[in-house]
């Protein structure tokens, strides 16, 4: 009985003031609750894999202007981005089960060790990396996320960052090799501690 009471009895008074107030405007809760399936993907994330073309369609690059130095190390480091890419789609393809189409991979119970040379991320951490969260929202995000570049000084080493409040993705003008690029990014990835979704 004190179970049914915090379960139930506690809020429903609330939940009837919630559902009045949306049945007050033309009569919204009946609505969505006749019609609840096709409301399912404005209210809930229906938890779709991430692939390479959706991933990049979530992002637009900021160019320097074209014809100068910097718009040149940027179509390096874009070319590497993308081959980096790609090499994280196969991985995510090696990580899922061919059941899990409509799971995140690695919630899955597949365990697969990459190989040598095999990038160990997905685009959900990718994606949490940049913008803390591991899958779009269910309306999107308020704008989009965008790939920024910044200079390497001579002498050092600086990993790409995120700002996850602009959701812009920081990386290194001018990575010519692609194993450089997947150490930096591999490195980044795993510093990051994808905000405690460990």
């Amino acid at each position: 009985m004190c179970f049914y009471h915090h379960l139930i009895n506690r809020v429903a008074s609330m939940v009837q003031q919630y559902t009045a107030g949306l049945n007050s405007c033309g009569h919204f809760f009946n609505l969505v609750s006749e019609n609840w399936q096709q409301f399912l993907p404005i209210f809930c994330s229906t938890g779709g894999k991430l692939t390479r073309q959706t991933f990049r369609g979530l992002f637009l690059t900021d160019w320097s202007p074209e014809g100068s130095n910097d718009r040149e190390e940027e179509e390096e480091t874009i070319f590497q981005y993308d081959d980096w890419l790609i090499k994280v789609e196969e991985f995510s393809h090696k990580l899922c089960n061919n059941n899990d189409t409509n799971m995140l991979c690695k919630q899955s119970n597949t365990t697969y060790m990459p190989t040598e040379g095999e990038v160990d991320a997905t685009f959900e951490d990718l994606l949490v990396f940049v913008t803390g969260a591991d899958h779009p929202p269910a309306l999107g995000f308020p704008s989009k996320c965008q790939v920024h570049f910044f200079s390497q000084e001579p002498g050092t080493r600086r990993l790409p960052y995120a700002s996850t409040c602009a959701l812009f993705l920081y990386l290194p003008r001018g990575v010519r090799e692609e194993e450089d690029f997947a150490d930096l990014m591999s490195t980044a990835l795993v510093g990051s501690l994808g905000f405690g979704k460990v």
